[in-house]
């Protein structure tokens, strides 16, 4: 989505709100498809961004079927989100009553007859997070000390706020993250099934319960009643946010079980069937046939993802050792905890909700030799998170060589006007509506424009409605010139008067908007310019880059949640590289 954003009043019969400027540069041999240096002329605070979504703002659509996908060997998941959380404001539930209810809806429908009768577990996966906010609301701290329910077509579950669901803590970062819920197959339909989450109804409501909300898709299996009987697919949680809740359904046909073993004197060493282990050995230690050998100060460490673990299932560890040692696991924050001392054999068990990272073996007092390390548990088949490549390998443009440039043009055909420099031409149907159907980078051979009617041009909000300049706007008048043209643009109620003005220079393309009052009464509304949703920029989208100026810089091909300080409950849009 390429954007301005602000709030202005219009006040005056014809009232001029903004005169905004955006260009759309040609593209370069580096591969900044897009770009938008912008010129602001009236007082509004404004911002521009270019970004690439595949779906500007979701609207309530039609119900549509869940997807249903084979994840593994004997592992069939059923969802509608596309594992894209929204972040803390749009993004999550802010539960804390039990009126406050989500309902979301699977289709089980297209599960093959055979999966479904093979499955021997079923769990309701949901990707969420708890959180006591009673530092916040009472003279004291009481911790989690409520409960939620999940009812599954009529069939209501109760658990606590304390049982082991993702925790997340005050002044740590958010922790959320997909947590199975057993459900038998006799609560369940090879069809529809309706999942209901809320609070318990209690006497206290300090405890909160955020439900992952995913923006990017428009499956229509969400909707929320937020006293409980009023459902409503317009928004998903209090300040707007719409889109599927995270909630999922998996069929295990298979044991999830493994074993990881650690055999130092062995080659190789490390027998690990679901690669679970990260890092394992020990700084300065000398290995053997008989197994490493630790000083007094020198330490065994085996370090995984937590993530692809079952959090639901027991945690097993075992070390082998000839003297007095010590074994613990490592905590979030790299602490060893529920430590065990002893000769021989030691054997650790996660204790509660501990989800550790990993595992640390030490001496007490004198040398130690480890001969073995096992770690059992269950595996998760959850989502995973990838490590960021900063340096990903660039491919040579699609051209070959640099297009030639030519003097900007602007070609009038029946219904349609074409604006070309040789290195980025943009096709604007002309009929009742002014509509950016095309947008050509001729150096990659891209046609960015992926979803033509998610290009609204630009995007007016008065009240709690929307109007999209593409979709909601008459096309009046338009003048070509030289290079571009001029184009008039009405809305009936609101009365509003868009002149937007689209040249082509040698840099790129030049997007200039005037809008006006047409109306006798006074309009508030927000203004985005220019809304450019629904663009490519390769034919492999989540293989591409981008590079946001925040921070510091964020250089990525992974969704990037931006909201302290720079932008939270606003409209958040700055200058973005993309990198095809």
């Amino acid at each position: 989505m390429l954007g301005i954003a602000g709030t202005k009043s219009v006040r005056d019969r014809p009232a001029l709100s903004c005169a905004l400027q955006a260009e759309v540069l040609s593209p370069t041999m580096v591969k900044h498809p897009a770009r938008l240096p912008i010129e602001r002329a009236s007082t509004m605070k404004a911002v521009c961004l270019v970004s690439i979504l595949s779906l500007g703002l979701v609207a309530r659509v039609l119900a549509a079927p869940s997807i249903v996908e084979q994840v593994a060997e004997g592992v069939t998941v059923v969802r509608d989100d596309a594992g894209n959380w929204g972040g803390m404001t749009h993004g999550m539930t802010h539960m804390n009553t039990a009126d406050y209810t989500a309902r979301k809806v699977l289709d089980l429908s297209s599960v093959p007859v055979a999966v479904w009768e093979a499955a021997t577990e079923m769990r309701l996966s949901l990707y969420f997070m708890v959180h006591d906010y009673s530092w916040h609301d009472l003279p004291e701290v009481n911790g989690l000390d409520e409960a939620y329910e999940i009812t599954v077509n009529g069939h209501p579950h109760r658990f606590r706020t304390d049982n082991g669901a993702p925790v997340y803590w005050d002044g740590q970062p958010p922790a959320m993250a997909w947590y199975d819920f057993p459900i038998s197959r006799e609560q369940l339909h090879r069809g529809l099934n309706e999942i209901l989450i809320h609070k318990a109804p209690g006497p206290k409501s300090d405890d909160y319960l955020y439900l992952g909300i995913d923006n990017t898709v428009t499956g229509g299996n969400s909707a929320v009643a937020f006293d409980g009987t009023s459902w409503t697919q317009d928004k998903l949680t209090v300040p707007g946010g719409t889109g599927e809740y995270m909630v999922r359904l998996y069929l295990y046909q298979t044991d999830t079980g493994f074993t990881v073993r650690y055999t130092p004197g062995d080659a190789p060493a490390l027998d690990d069937p679901i690669q679970l282990v990260r890092y394992v050995g020990a700084h300065g230690a000398a290995t053997t046939q008989a197994g490493i050998q630790l000083q007094p100060g020198q330490a065994l460490r085996m370090e995984w993802s937590h993530e692809y673990l079952d959090a639901t299932a027991p945690l097993q560890a075992t070390a082998t050792v000839s003297g007095a040692a010590e074994i613990a696991w490592l905590d979030d924050e790299d602490t060893p905890t529920g430590a065990v001392t002893g000769e021989g054999a030691l054997t650790l068990s996660t204790p509660g909700s501990l989800r550790p990272g990993g595992l640390i073996v030490r001496p007490v007092d004198n040398p130690v030799t480890i001969s073995n390390v096992t770690v059992s548990g269950n595996r998760s088949y959850h989502p995973r998170s990838v490590p960021l490549n900063m340096c990903p390998q660039i491919s040579p443009p699609a051209c070959g060589t640099m297009p030639p440039t030519r003097s900007p043009v602007c070609r009038v055909r029946e219904g349609s006007l074409t604006l070309d420099n040789g290195l980025l031409r943009a096709r604007f149907e002309t009929g009742q509506r002014l509509r950016l159907v095309s947008l050509t980078n001729t150096i990659t051979r891209t046609q960015m424009v992926r979803q033509p009617d998610s290009v609204w041009l630009f995007w007016v909000m008065v009240g709690e409605k929307a109007y999209a300049g593409s979709r909601d706007f008459d096309l009046a008048s338009i003048t070509p010139t030289e290079a571009g043209f001029t184009a008039e643009l009405l809305l009936g109620e609101p009365a509003l008067r868009a002149v937007l003005r689209a040249t082509m220079e040698g840099e790129g393309l030049r997007l200039g908007l005037e809008l006006f009052n047409a109306g006798a009464d006074p309009v508030d509304f927000k203004l985005s310019f220019p809304h450019l949703a629904g663009l490519g920029v390769s034919e492999q989208p989540a293989e591409d880059y981008y590079f946001f100026p925040w921070g510091g810089g964020v250089f990525s091909d992974s969704p990037a949640i931006i909201r302290r300080g720079y932008g939270d409950h606003e409209a958040l849009y700055q200058v973005m590289d993309l990198y095809s």
